[in-house]
């Protein structure tokens, strides 16, 4: 059982309206927990990310209005099967796409995950620790 995503969208809102927070950050369970019973190239996976698309779209134009970049990423890739956590490129590989002002890079660049820290941190204007490698990929 996972918590229903547009709970945790209209908590964010919330969160963002009461309190003017510098930023959230928020984990959905459904799909990641489809991924990992269904594999990701099925009806099942096809319908949660439909479901999940539509309730994003009710958010996201609130957000944006309220001043606040958005970032819709996934923490791992996986194969057909659900695995993950290893060095196949469709285990690590993963999906991302920015709602904001900051320039990013083309369409089809190739992003490492350990980039996704260190932009977020730059974005926020918070030194990046040197113990961080990977570059920003956002303006």
């Amino acid at each position: 059982m996972t918590p229903s995503d547009v709970d945790l969208f209209a908590t964010l809102t919330l969160l963002t309206r009461r309190h003017g927070i510098d930023y959230g950050i928020l984990h959905t369970c459904t799909l990641d927990s489809m991924g990992h019973r269904f594999g990701h190239n099925c009806h099942e996976m096809d319908h949660a990310v439909y479901a999940m698309d539509g309730m994003l779209a009710a958010f996201l134009p609130r957000w944006r209005e309220s001043g606040y970049e958005v970032i819709v990423t996934a923490d791992h890739g996986q194969t057909d099967r659900g695995h993950h956590g290893g060095h196949d490129d469709e285990m690590q590989d993963f999906a991302l796409y920015y709602f904001g002002q900051g320039k990013g890079p083309e369409a089809d660049t190739l992003l490492d995950q350990l980039q996704l820290a260190p932009t977020v941190l730059a974005r926020l204007g918070v030194p990046v620790p040197a113990t961080m490698k990977a570059m920003p990929f956002l303006d």
